[in-house]
């Protein structure tokens, strides 16, 4: 039986592996036998995997610069100068110059540590003994969190020290972006431009899937999650899981950056 203190769509396999794969987790928990389980079903979804016993370990990989998507830890852990437990490396990890979110596993069914370890940081908590899929399913939405988490980060410093062009043109996109009714629109290009060939090097630059480019188009033409996956018929929440990956891959952190990336990059010719 598992349990979680939020209600959330499952995830299907192909969806679940297209978050994860590639992705670095840390596992903390002070029992072998179960971080070598949960390297081989991380393994499973395409994972690089980092294990540590304690908090002390995990702050000694952590220091050596390794930067992790997400982690997994154990509430109660046995440290080096006796017990431990697993929140304070979540405040650690949130704290760390480059954060990662974190999810908390606990073999106790106590509320008082659930509520610990949301207020710690915690993206989710799962009690011992849970499904596989339900652990990837919360994995996956920690993953996504970290990396939205990071994007506005990034956007935050860049918007504070950015180029007197880039602001520019950040301003004339956002202008674009308020009621666009397509992709043309949303750009205001003259017809005939080569959108069409600018989206496929964007894709393949960006290793997406064909679900991925479908949702890139409509970013970009300003529909919003909902709106998204109600074409698709998938939840918004999904579709954000999507976006997620596709501004990590494409190395922005919005819509009105990749509006701003087609334009400077692709059709510099109608600027």
């Amino acid at each position: 039986m598992s349990s979680s203190p939020r209600s959330q769509t499952s995830l299907s396999d192909e969806e679940r592996h297209e978050i994860l794969g590639g992705r670095h987790i840390l596992v903390v928990d002070d029992d072998e036998l179960a971080r070598r389980a949960l390297v081989r079903l991380l393994g499973i979804e395409g994972c690089q995997v980092s294990t540590a016993a304690n908090l002390s370990e995990a702050r000694a990989l952590h220091d050596g610069q390794v930067v992790y998507d997400a982690a997994i830890i154990d509430y109660w852990l046995v440290g080096e100068a006796g017990p431990e437990t697993g929140p304070a490396l979540v405040r650690w990890l949130r704290s760390a110059p480059t954060p990662c979110c974190a999810l908390l596993i606990t073999g106790s069914r106590s509320s008082a540590i659930g509520l610990e370890a949301i207020a710690a940081g915690a993206e989710d908590f799962l009690i011992k003994p849970f499904a596989p899929p339900d652990l990837l399913d919360s994995l996956a939405r920690t993953v996504a969190r970290t990396l939205v988490w990071r994007h506005r980060l990034a956007l935050s410093d860049y918007l504070a020290h950015p180029e007197p062009q880039k602001r520019q043109a950040l301003s004339s996109v956002a202008e674009a972006q308020r009621a666009p009714r397509s992709l043309e629109d949303a750009l205001r290009l003259p017809p005939g431009s080569d959108l069409g060939g600018a989206l496929e090097t964007m894709v393949k630059e960006g290793h997406l899937s064909e679900q991925q480019r479908e949702v890139l188009r409509h970013l970009l033409a300003g529909a919003s999650m909902r709106e998204i996956g109600e074409s698709f018929g998938i939840s918004p929440r999904t579709v954000k899981y999507h976006a997620a990956i596709i501004y990590e891959r494409l190395g922005v952190s919005n819509k009105s950056e990749l509006l701003t990336m087609l334009l400077e990059r692709f059709v510099p010719a109608q600027r």
